[in-house]
């Protein structure tokens, strides 16, 4: 796939200097909130690095069938993560840009192609079909799109404390669960 060709989720947001210590903070746990000023954030922080993520976007139609009453056919959105195979449901696609920092790293994924990604859709079909006692639904997919999801990670030094938080690159808000993810075992069951 030519650079050229990528789908983003979003832009960087230029988060600033109070915001991108705010966001730390909040990710810290109580000894490192203890140790920390968050006056003094800059001196804390050793590395900066913003990098784009992959992950799949999924829209599937379901289809209930409801015996004398016409078919129930409503749109449902997942977003698996293409490094840990990571999935969840999502209310909606989220807004996709063309716009592509040429200077910023782009992670390999994973999960490349829709061969790969069938195990991961079909799970999230049979964890969906969990809710229904009677007939399962019928699940057709519409669209299928490798998009990537700007992150940032940063490195901080606290005293003795040393850590790693990976934040959204558009609000800022910390990713670590699924960061840690990124390194297990535990989606990559297929």
């Amino acid at each position: 796939m030519a650079i050229n060709d990528l789908k983003m989720i979003g832009t960087f947001s230029e988060l600033s200097a109070d915001q991108l210590h705010v966001s730390i903070y909040k990710s810290l746990d109580k000894v490192a909130k203890r140790q920390a000023m968050l006056t003094q954030f800059s001196h804390y922080i050793v590395e900066n690095m913003k990098f784009y993520h992959p992950c799949w976007l999924v829209a599937f139609k379901r289809t209930c069938e409801r015996g004398l009453f016409p078919p129930k056919a409503e749109r449902v959105y997942a977003f698996i993560d293409a490094v840990s195979g990571y999935r969840t449901e999502i209310d909606a696609f989220p807004s996709l840009t063309d716009n592509v920092d040429h200077s910023v790293p782009i992670v390999e994924a994973v999960i490349q192609n829709e061969r790969i990604l069938r195990p991961y859709m079909v799970d999230l079909e049979n964890y969906w079909n969990r809710q229904y006692v009677g007939k399962r639904p019928s699940y057709d997919r519409e669209e299928i799109i490798l998009a990537y999801e700007p992150m940032i990670l940063v490195s901080l030094r606290i005293g003795e404390f040393h850590r790693s938080i990976v934040l959204d690159g558009v609000t800022g808000e910390t990713r670590e669960e699924r960061a840690l993810k990124w390194d297990q075992d535990d989606y990559h069951k297929f």
